[in-house]
């Protein structure tokens, strides 16, 4: 299975803005620990580790804020680099009717 940016980005908005809606979760702190949380949960097998890095094209990790010592930590620092840039917290956490 092949890792798809997109889906992942809409995935994690969509988890926080239910999330919100329940009365889950309330600050971005919150809202950060869930997305860190998400993060964990995708890069737990090798594979899916190796389909994220390539997706991302995330190969020079040298520069990384986090230490890179193995695979999984490279597809870590790469969705979270991807969380950063791409989900939009704000929107998704304060935008609950």
């Amino acid at each position: 299975m092949s890792f798809n940016k997109y889906q992942w980005v809409q995935m994690v908005e969509d988890e926080i803005f239910t999330k919100a809606e329940d009365d889950i979760i309330r600050t971005q702190d919150e809202a950060w620990e869930l997305v860190n949380t998400m993060i964990d949960d995708s890069t737990i097998y090798n594979s899916d580790c190796f389909d994220i890095i390539k997706a991302l094209n995330y190969f020079d990790w040298e520069n990384s804020d986090l230490p890179v010592t193995n695979i999984r930590q490279a597809a870590y620092n790469a969705l979270l680099d991807l969380a950063i840039e791409k989900v939009d917290i704000e929107k998704n956490l304060y935008n609950v009717q």
